[in-house]
């Protein structure tokens, strides 16, 4: 697999250390599931039209007998109907492969995706809000990387109007967004590689905060994340230990580090336990290599796409790196929607989020090839979703892969 030669890249970072105690963590909630009262075979019927009432009593307790029936019916379908939210059909090795889907091996020059971080409370909710609806407009995946409790102000959850927010994303679009865990707090704790959360932290204590940052994670998201973006896009072995523990499937940070780390230049590799899909180069709108980051010098459109053609033209996995806070007017919005559609202008270019690319490459579903990739996808029109940039056809979406577009 052809690479590029990669730079240092930043993160947001944080000043004051916030320390959340195990109590104060809040339990995940399970969704309810309501069931309609049900009638009582002696009760007189009294809420129906006159005419449907038999006039004897046997015939009464007849009817209300054959309406309790229909409305335990009508619980268990609803209770059917929310059992995929409550607890999402589980896949593993070639279990994957569902007897009702025929699959086939779909050819692919390149896959790319989108890393929004720094996810936080009370933080620019507008602008996450139009990152996101451009997503959705686009129809193409995102992985947002969520900060579980930011220095010394709050965990996430404490922030309930995010936290629905991003509830509903995950139910109204499971195919477009993924849910990674950020670090715990995303503040610098020692200089490994530079600037580290993680890096040269002693293993319990990586444990710890992983442990921490999943209950409330999963108290606000309602799911178990299962890719970790490090911040400061740095982390150790002692990390890559500590997550396999957990059981995540990828970890995402930045070439350059797993370069000097592993003495690996590819974008995509698996080490202890996990994938790791590393960030592409320079692939983020705005200049990290600035004096003043918070100037926000955006690259303009031409430089993204000199950037993601030289993926493209390589075969390399292209991860982009956003920060939603970072768009601040109207045309920033114009040129991440231009981006994306310079992209999907190309042909077979695969869209899909960093967890479900890890976990493919885990589950030999995505496969390297000598010129791109293949990926194990369902044939059209059957059972998920397929959708070509030269087709406006839809169907039902990959469980595995999320959108594939090409």
């Amino acid at each position: 697999m052809s690479t590029v030669d990669c730079c240092l890249d930043c993160g947001q970072r944080f000043d004051k250390h916030h320390d959340v105690d195990a109590e104060t963590l809040r339990e995940r909630s399970t969704p309810d599931v309501d069931f309609p009262d049900l009638p009582s075979p002696g009760d007189k019927l009294s809420w129906l039209p006159g005419r449907f009432v038999p006039d004897s009593e046997r015939g009464r307790q007849i009817a209300a007998s054959i309406l309790v029936v229909l409305v335990l019916t009508s619980g268990l379908v609803g209770a059917v109907t929310v059992t995929p939210y409550l607890q999402p059909e589980e896949f593993d090795g070639d279990s994957r492969q569902n007897a009702d889907v025929d699959r086939t091996w779909n050819e692919y020059e390149t896959v790319v995706m989108f890393r929004n971080d720094d996810i936080q409370p009370w933080y620019e909710k507008e602008s996450l809000r139009k990152v996101d609806q451009v997503f959705i407009e686009e129809d193409v995946p995102v992985t947002h990387g969520v900060i579980p409790a930011v220095s010394n102000e709050a965990d996430i959850t404490e922030d309930q109007e995010l936290c629905g927010y991003l509830t509903d994303l995950t139910n109204e679009h499971p195919e477009l967004f993924e849910m990674a865990l950020h670090g715990y707090t995303h503040e610098q704790q020692t200089d490994f590689l530079g600037a580290s959360e993680f890096g040269d932290v002693p293993i319990e204590t990586q444990r710890d905060w992983l442990e921490r940052g999943e209950r409330i994670h999963e108290s606000c998201v309602g799911t178990a994340p299962e890719t970790f973006v490090p911040p400061l896009n740095t982390y150790d072995s002692n990390t890559v230990a500590a997550l396999d523990e957990r059981g995540y499937t990828t970890v995402s940070g930045a070439r350059w580090a797993t370069n000097e780390q592993y003495n690996e230049s590819a974008v995509a590799f698996e080490e202890g336990g996990l994938t790791h899909v590393s960030m592409f180069e320079d692939a983020s709108m705005v200049r990290w290599d600035t004096d003043d980051h918070d100037d926000h010098e955006y690259y303009d459109l031409e430089e993204l796409e000199a950037e993601f053609d030289r993926a493209y033209e390589n075969n390399v996995p292209y991860v982009h790196m956003l920060h939603y806070f970072t768009f601040t007017e109207e045309e920033h919005y114009d040129l991440l929607r231009e981006f994306i559609q310079y992209m999907k202008s190309k042909d077979d270019v695969a869209f899909m989020t960093v967890g479900e690319f890890g976990s493919g490459l885990e589950n030999g579903e995505i496969e390297a090839t000598d010129d791109g990739w293949r990926v194990l996808e369902p044939e059209d029109g059957q059972g998920e979703t397929g959708r070509s940039s030269d087709s406006d056809s839809t169907g039902p979406f990959s469980e595995i892969f999320g959108r594939i577009l090409s």
